[in-house]
């Protein structure tokens, strides 16, 4: 997106599952690197380590979830993230809507992080 552009998260409750969708509506990835995303210290970018994706894959997979990249014909990118619900909180939440879609958009100029806030 080079620094210009909107990202949208969707968070969805699938199942027994929550998902996660963080898309953008640049040109997408280009099949040869799509297909080395995950690869441990594979990068394009001149500083990346090539860590990123690899690790944040292995942590929702040690959760048992799942984590894949979609590029539409039409363009974009999207980033699924798929966790299993706790069997407690479906016991504890089975008998009620808790959580309905979730879509927000992020200006690729802002950092989605709160300020710092220092305690006194």
């Amino acid at each position: 997106m080079r620094g210009t552009g909107t990202i949208q998260v969707l968070l969805e409750p699938v199942g027994a599952s929550c998902q996660i969708v963080v898309a953008d509506r640049g040109p997408g990835i280009p099949p040869e690197v799509r297909e080395r995303l995950f690869t441990p210290f594979f990068t394009t970018k001149a500083r990346g380590s090539g860590l990123g994706l690899a690790t944040a894959k292995r942590i929702v997979e040690a959760h048992e979830g799942s984590l894949h990249v979609e590029c539409p014909a039409g363009g974009g990118t999207m980033v699924i993230i798929q966790l299993p619900l706790g069997d407690q909180w479906r016991k504890e939440n089975s008998s009620r809507v808790v959580f309905r879609p979730y879509v927000t958009a992020l200006s690729a100029c802002r950092s989605p992080r709160p300020p710092e806030t220092r305690m006194t």
